[in-house]
């Protein structure tokens, strides 16, 4: 177990009441999981410019970052892994996944219906929470 720390950028993209998560390549660490989209920060890079690179380079869209869902860490076997996770909003392009096998569109309700991977579910929850104190 790496002892390491990771950091990561996420976003949350959301569509009426649905919001997109990517299934994880087979030969990826957690094969299968499903996950927010976004990546590893680079040096030097901010938070803003991850995510906007990471999102063109998975999904192929533009998107502007919004405020901040919440920061969860977790131990994976290469580190700990901190994610810093936003709601990011999809401006232009069409979705086409170059990092994941699959993609989804569940409601906030049914995010915990899928494997999700043990760092995002923190933030699934958050998001059902909101969710349920919106109605």
């Amino acid at each position: 177990m790496g002892n390491k720390q990771i950091n990561v950028v996420a976003g949350v993209i959301s569509r009426k009441d649905t919001v997109l998560i990517g299934k994880r390549r087979a030969n990826d660490s957690l094969p299968g999981k499903w996950e927010f989209p976004g990546g590893t920060i680079e040096k030097g890079e901010s938070h803003e410019e991850c995510l906007a690179r990471e999102l063109q380079e998975e999904l192929g869209i533009e998107t502007r970052m919004g405020e901040l869902i919440g920061v969860t860490e977790h131990p994976y076997p290469r580190g700990i892994i901190e994610i810093h996770t936003y709601h990011a909003d999809w401006i232009s392009g069409t979705i086409v996944p170059t990092e994941h096998d699959d993609i989804a569109w569940p409601t906030r309700k049914e995010l915990l219906d899928y494997d999700l991977a043990p760092g995002d579910i923190p933030i699934a929850k958050k998001l059902i929470a909101e969710t349920s104190s919106d109605s």
